[in-house]
């Protein structure tokens, strides 16, 4: 990560294959924002893909960018919903 400077959320392309107990990562991989990576050939041929085909990482990247924007304050959702509770 660059010092000082937040990464480019929208540039996480890739997971390993145990995502399941991960919410957010499941929903990427379901909108192929994200793939589920089981091996180094997997992981060469991917890279090589995202390296190689620029449409692929732009809709990738918009992909993961729109769900990031649309589950922006999620925790202050959440703490409202608690509070509101009683």
């Amino acid at each position: 990560m660059r010092k000082g400077r937040p990464p480019k959320k929208e540039k996480r392309y890739s997971s390993g294959k145990n995502y399941e107990n991960f919410p957010e990562a499941v929903s990427l991989v379901a909108k192929k924002g994200v793939i589920s990576i089981h091996s180094s050939l997997e992981f060469n041929t991917h890279v090589k893909k995202l390296v190689n085909d620029q449409d692929e990482r732009l809709s990738k990247g918009q992909i993961n960018k729109e769900f990031i924007e649309k589950n922006k304050g999620a925790v202050d959702q959440i703490l409202d919903y608690i509070v509101n509770l009683s």
